[in-house]
């Protein structure tokens, strides 16, 4: 069915704290935002008009980091 605007924030980073999504704690939504920040990686979610959502992960390759960091 898709993600709610709980579990959409948490991804997002606009909530920092696990929720529970009636099924569970919302605990690998979190676990998924951490390892992303740990990692320097991003973590898109959207919720399609037709149901579910997408979720994109993009983690930096070594070369991005370092081109992230020259001046």
């Amino acid at each position: 069915p898709g993600l709610g605007p709980q579990a959409l924030d948490l991804l997002s980073g606009r909530s920092t704290r696990p929720i529970s999504t009636g099924e569970g704690t919302g605990l690998g939504l979190w676990v998924t935002r951490r390892l992303a920040l740990e990692l320097h990686g991003t973590v898109e979610a959207d919720r399609s008009v037709l149901g579910g959502a997408a979720i994109t992960v993009h983690f930096p390759t070594q070369q991005e980091r370092i081109l992230n960091h020259a001046a």
